[in-house]
Formats: C-alpha cells, structure tokens, sequence
C-alpha cells in the first residue's frame, strides 16, 4: 500500500467512486449525521431525484419517465458505455470508432 497504486479496482475516474457508492447504498440508514461535500453531487442528485419520484408516485401514481409508448422515447439512441479514450484520440474520435465498430456488429 506504500506504492501510488489504487486498490479500489475502479480507477482515479472518482464519479465512478460516487456512482458505486449511490448505487449500493444497501440498507436505509440514518444519513443525518453524514457530512456530503461537493465533490459528493452525483449522491446528493440522485436522492434528490429519487425523493422527486417517491412524492409524483404518491401525488399522482405514475412513474416519471415512464415510456408507455416506445416511439415516445426520447432516449431511443443513448448509448452508456465505460471504456477508455485512446492516448491519441479526442472526444470525438472515440465516438466515430466507437459507432463505426458497433455498427460493424449489427
């Protein structure tokens, strides 16, 4: 541990630490002794947003973003993915590489 490695297997890419961390939260915990910084924001958002969701479902019992008809979406061609931008390579780049390869395997 004396060297400058990082043990997390998740990287020095840190939204990636507060996404693990939103996203396993496990139990429901008294968080009011917790002391959230900014570097916090994506935990903070995302219990905001799920608080957002819980009050519309009380109010109204509808789901938001709740596609009922799929020519609705307006996310139909987002694409998420986790990988590394080449040491040579911008942005956009990456995204034509990346597009032209998943296009190849359609």
């Amino acid at each position: 541990m004396k060297g400058d490695g990082d043990f997390s297997g998740m990287g020095r890419y840190f939204p990636a630490h507060d996404c693990f961390a939103a996203e396993t939260q496990g139990p429901i915990q008294d968080r009011t002794q917790e002391h959230l910084r900014s570097t916090d924001i994506v935990i903070i958002e995302i219990r905001k947003a799920l608080l957002r969701a819980i009050k519309l479902m009380e109010e109204t019992g509808e789901a938001p973003w709740r596609i009922r008809d799929t020519m609705e979406n307006p996310f139909g061609e987002f694409v998420c993915i986790s990988a590394f931008i080449g040491e040579n390579e911008d942005g956009s780049g990456f995204c034509r590489r990346f597009l032209a390869n998943k296009a190849a395997a359609e």
